[in-house]
């Protein structure tokens, strides 16, 4: 897009549609800047509080992340390989909690071992239980139908799907702080204080390289004051996400 400023959404395809602005992980954010890109310093606005299980609710199965070894292989929910972002995060996040919280009675030897066999059975074996695209739709789609069992999920999409479908989801902590689950939106976005090896997304803005007229420079400011702004604040806190 920054180099032909071609895009296409759906069905629309738009042309000259070079962004003023850009917001995203860090790792994008760079790759941009190191094509010169971007204008200016990039500035972190917004942090994840990682992932939480989500499953059906209900599912008494499932009520920590050891439960996760009980899964059958092709029974576990996530996003299709081909969405690298969510998918890395996810299958990297159950390698990572179990190697860093492994389970008791575990010799250490084992840990690393145990991990990779965890991640394996859930992601390799017979496959993740997923739709493909469009993005993050396949892991409340799969565990609503019975076609999955849980699947990991990032916290504040978890807030998002429980509003909207009250009475079917419920969702574990992955936490240091506390544990358990809740099928309560509310409380979910209030956060966690994450198990070491549960991935964090941090996202940051930056001004692009592309020519902007007057108006156009007027409204990007605008829209950076809004993402500085108290207002935005209080949408992150409301929908389970933070500041840096």
């Amino acid at each position: 897009q920054m180099e032909n400023g071609q895009v296409k959404v759906g069905n629309v395809f738009f042309r000259n549609a070079e962004p003023h602005i850009v917001a995203a992980p860090g790792k994008i954010i760079k790759k941009l800047e190191g094509g010169n890109y971007t204008i200016g310093d990039h500035v972190p606005f917004i942090k994840t509080y990682g992932n939480v299980i989500l499953k059906r609710k209900g599912d008494d199965r499932i009520k920590s992340f050891d439960d996760l070894y009980n899964i059958e292989p092709g029974r576990f929910a996530s996003s299709h390989p081909a969405e690298g972002g969510s998918y890395n995060n996810y299958k990297g996040s159950v390698y990572n909690i179990a190697l860093n919280n492994p389970r008791p009675g575990v010799h250490e030897d084992e840990i690393a071992i145990e991990a990779a066999k965890l991640q394996a059975r859930l992601f390799d074996e017979k496959g993740v239980s997923t739709l493909g695209a469009p993005m993050h739709r396949s892991v409340p789609h799969m565990i609503a139908t019975g076609e999955a069992d849980a699947g990991l999920y990032f916290l504040h999409l978890a807030v998002w799907i429980m509003k909207n479908n009250p009475g079917v989801f419920e969702a574990v902590f992955l936490a240091k702080d506390r544990d358990g689950s809740t099928d309560d939106p509310e409380i979910l976005a209030k956060g966690q204080d994450p198990l070491e090896g549960n991935k964090v997304g941090k996202f940051s803005y930056a001004r692009t390289s592309t020519s902007v007229n007057d108006a156009q420079r007027a409204a990007r400011e605008n829209l950076i004051n809004a993402f500085d702004s108290d207002d935005f604040t209080e949408i992150l806190v409301e929908v389970g996400l933070r500041r840096p």
